[in-house]
């Protein structure tokens, strides 16, 4: 006799596309998923929100649950339904009140902001600067915004030392020339050498906007630290900017599990919150001390990049640069913490991430692509690396969004 068909729990997402922290969001999601015999995951994304909502709400949908940090959206999905079913959802990485959210929230993931300022304070001082100072953002995030300030200039003033804060004017778009130039005067105003930290890698864009208006040199005056780890931007200034990443991969597994968590149980008391923080920070030429050890790094790492399907060691690395291997090896460790060895590994197995994620190449060739000697040994790493193996991470990469 054929056993009884095992429940298939129905989630919809509610995350954007448009920006890296929802793209990574759902990616968490997805690997949860990937993890169980039992969730079917549907992306509601906010660029085709009215294309993707079911055409008589959800009263007559199979809805489980629900993860998001979209009040908007969940309202205009939920508000029709709301008297007559009870979805539950996991909320994300929002500071609304949850008592005041108008649909039933049944635990939260929580970004730890102080986390991630204490990350840039700490890189920043750890470069020997004693001048500190932040650049805020002034729109719908302003509220997360003056705690990252607070965070930053808590921990600075802890160690005896002065920030001084920027809060962008809330003023109509068409006079943002006029708000870069105040940015940039108050720039040229700061005591140099000076360590800036901006609320994200876009509010950092700007800062170097304004910094090319106010003739100030990056990283020689001011060295900058983003948030967000956003790729297209970071590694598109010149000189590319250093970034704190907040794990929002992790926060997406997180909330995936405490919704599993929520349906399996018969209490249904709302679970307590859990936080996530910081995943790395990833340094780049903002940072770095262009005039002393930083400078070799720098030149170290241009050539790793540069060589990444080459079998680089670094022996070879150091008699490019006319150093001697341990300088180099004390001059990475001085400025960034980790081996010239780690700095090669973690560079070939980004590599190996883009090349799963933008074509469709074998495991074979994309570890013969990345200089790694073997696929077995580029497996471990991995597996040891994202918690996944290749074809677990390209599946979850590649997973059409919108679909049951």
């Amino acid at each position: 006799m054929a056993g009884k068909a095992q429940r298939q729990f129905c989630i919809y997402a509610v995350l954007s596309n448009d920006i890296k922290a929802g793209r990574d969001r759902f990616s968490g999601v997805l690997r949860f998923a990937s993890e169980t015999d039992d969730w079917q995951v549907r992306q509601i994304r906010s660029e085709s929100f009215l294309a993707d909502l079911p055409h008589d709400g959800l009263s007559n949908q199979k809805v489980d649950g629900i993860i998001s940090y979209h009040t908007k959206m969940l309202d205009h999905l939920l508000s029709d339904d709301l008297c007559r079913i009870s979805v539950p959802v996991v909320w994300m990485d929002n500071l609304s009140q949850i008592d005041s959210l108008q649909f039933p929230v049944c635990a939260e993931v929580r970004l730890n902001d102080s986390e991630l300022s204490y990350a840039a304070a700490d890189l920043l001082m750890k470069r020997g600067l004693t001048n500190f100072a932040y650049v805020g953002f002034s729109g719908g995030e302003f509220a997360r915004s003056q705690l990252r300030e607070r965070f930053f200039r808590e921990r600075v003033e802890r160690a005896g030392f002065s920030c001084s804060c920027f809060c962008p004017s809330a003023t109509d778009e068409e006079f943002w020339m006029e708000e870069l130039q105040r940015l940039a005067d108050w720039l040229a105003e700061l005591p140099k050498p000076c360590g800036v930290m901006a609320y994200c890698d876009q509010c950092a864009k700007q800062v170097y906007d304004a910094c090319r208006i106010a003739r100030l040199l990056i990283p020689d005056q001011l060295r900058i630290v983003g948030v967000d780890n956003d790729i297209a931007i970071c590694e598109n200034l010149s000189p590319t900017l250093t970034s704190v990443e907040p794990d929002f991969e992790g926060c997406g597994y997180l909330a995936a599990r405490l919704l599993d968590d929520f349906l399996r149980r018969k209490s249904r008391k709302r679970l307590k919150p859990i936080s996530y923080g910081v995943r790395t920070v990833a340094e780049r030429a903002s940072t770095q001390d262009v005039k002393g050890g930083g400078r070799i790094v720098t030149a170290a790492r241009e050539i790793i990049r540069l060589n990444v399907c080459e079998p680089i060691t670094v022996a070879s690395i150091a008699d490019q640069l006319h150093v001697s291997y341990r300088l180099l090896e004390l001059r990475f460790r001085d400025v960034l913490g980790i081996s010239v060895g780690e700095e090669i590994r973690r560079v070939r197995l980004e590599n190996v991430c883009r090349l799963l994620r933008t074509t469709d190449h074998s495991i074979g060739e994309i570890c013969e692509r990345s200089g790694f000697d073997s696929t077995s040994h580029l497996s471990s790493l991995f597996k040891k690396s994202y918690g996944i193996t290749m074809r677990q991470y390209r599946r979850v990469r590649l997973a059409p969004a919108g679909r049951w």
